[in-house]
């Protein structure tokens, strides 16, 4: 091990229990904060383990190699937990006990040899042949957990993607693209700790390279998360669920299916009366269950007017006002700044703004309001 190595992992172990210790004790931090508290001090004890395997009395250390060995089984669960409470916000349920399932197996599978044969644990973690074939499984089963929890995230901040698009008018897009950056970050680390762990592929400084990246994506996410709480939080998304649930499952269980367009399409005149004649649109905390509400429809039956008959869903149909509304009033001469505008128009934040502006029209609001006040000629589609 080299002393940079050494470095990286001293620093990174200090570093995680720090974080442990300010994330879990802090009143302010919510569920998904505590549970990347407890990753940031598995990951400490991780880094530590080296120096365990190579200690000068290696034999006073042997009995923990064993329960030390299986705990990168939690990072997976941990990982997937702390995504999914940090973007809808709300506590743990008891049902999430059955993610302490994978680390469980692994333990009671080599039960026997983590109490009983320590030294035979550590020389196979060092690189001897595995005693038996449940040291051997459990090796892959250590990957397998992780790539299955890797892909059950993806599809978990997926589909809370698409839910807050169908259900919420207010949603940052910064905030999923941040966390699939992250989310990005870590599944290049686990590729790389895979490839080292049964290939020669990649050279020995990617052994620090990796740790040092699993110091930096995960250490410098909880510095952001403890000093903002609800870093990844999508405001009243857990609110929304469950009458979204609740209406879908009413739907599946009625006598229903699918409306037709001419249904679909009354519907769509319904809603766009409400939302033009009432301004609601200019409600920056408008959600599905609020459009709803106001005209009299099922959150079911007005998501899929949405998405049948005008090919959007609620986030994008109520943006097109608010991003129709300021061009209309830019286009007036309205006084006032370009933020104040687009507050007025129901914006929840300048950057959501710009992005849904720019991603829609192709300039930014200030190069927009720079053609109709100077003359300049610029064509929005």
């Amino acid at each position: 091990m080299t002393q940079l190595h050494q470095y990286i992992i001293i620093l990174g172990a200090f570093q995680g229990v720090l974080l442990f210790a300010l994330l879990v004790a802090d009143r302010r931090v919510a569920t998904a904060g505590k549970l990347l508290g407890v990753h940031c001090l598995l990951v400490a004890l991780i880094l530590l383990f080296p120096f365990l395997l190579f200690s000068n009395q290696p034999e006073a250390f042997s009995w923990a190699v064993g329960w030390l060995f299986y705990i990168p089984v939690c990072l997976g669960p941990l990982f997937y937990l702390y995504c999914r409470t940090a973007i809808v916000d709300r506590p743990l349920r008891l049902s999430d006990s059955v993610h302490a399932l994978p680390v469980i197996a692994c333990y009671l599978l080599n039960i026997d040899s983590i109490v009983f044969s320590g030294d035979e644990i550590r020389a196979w973690v060092i690189g001897a042949p595995a005693p038996n074939w449940r040291l051997w499984l459990s090796e892959y089963l250590l990957f397998g957990f992780a790539f299955f929890y890797f892909v059950l995230t993806l599809v978990t901040i997926r589909r809370l993607q698409m839910q807050a698009g169908r259900t919420l008018s207010s949603v940052d897009p910064e905030i999923f693209r941040w966390l699939w950056i992250f989310v990005g970050s870590v599944f290049i680390v686990w590729v790389a700790k895979l490839i080292l762990s049964f290939t020669s592929l990649l050279p020995p400084i990617t052994v620090v390279a990796t740790d040092a990246l699993i110091v930096l994506f995960i250490y410098m996410v909880a510095i952001a998360q403890w000093r903002s709480p609800k870093l990844f939080a999508v405001e009243k998304l857990a609110t929304v669920q469950a009458q979204l649930e609740a209406d879908e499952r009413s739907a599946k269980s009625g006598s229903g299916g699918m409306l037709d367009t001419q249904i679909r399409a009354s519907m769509i005149d319904e809603i766009k009366r409400h939302v033009e004649s009432e301004g609601l649109f200019r409600d920056s905390g408008l959600t599905l269950t609020g459009l709803a509400e106001a005209t009299g429809l099922s959150t079911h039956h007005v998501s899929e007017s949405l998405n049948q008959q005008e090919g959007k869903n609620f986030n994008q149909f109520i943006n097109d006002y608010r991003l129709d509304d300021v061009v209309q009033r830019l286009k007036a001469g309205a006084t006032g700044t370009i933020l104040e505008l687009a507050m007025d128009a129901g914006f929840a934040s300048k950057s959501t703004f710009n992005t849904l502006f720019k991603r829609r029209f192709g300039v930014t609001p200030s190069q927009y309001k720079r053609g109709v006040v100077g003359g300049e000629v610029v064509t929005l589609p």
